[in-house]
């Protein structure tokens, strides 16, 4: 065994433990982003849902909508 063996695998550990917490740090971020963007799709429909009931009169235009969107969504999916 060579002397700085011992020393490389230390060094190789040690990148190989950065390169997990980045990619851990990456991913929270990509969650963060995809929640902030539900959150986001969630109050269009509620804005939109909100103006629909008040421009028909009926106030179940809302959950109307989202069960559409919903609909829309599980269709798109299966076709996957």
């Amino acid at each position: 065994m060579r002397a700085g063996g011992g020393k490389t695998s230390i060094i190789i550990i040690i990148f190989i433990i950065t390169i997990i917490i980045i990619i851990i740090i990456i991913i929270i971020i990509i969650i963060i982003i995809i929640i902030m963007s539900a959150m986001s799709a969630c109050q269009l429909f509620g804005n939109l849902g909100r103006k629909i009931s008040s421009s028909s009169g009926d106030h179940r235009e809302g959950a109307f909508l989202f069960r559409r969107v919903s609909v829309l969504v599980q269709r798109f999916n299966a076709v996957l």
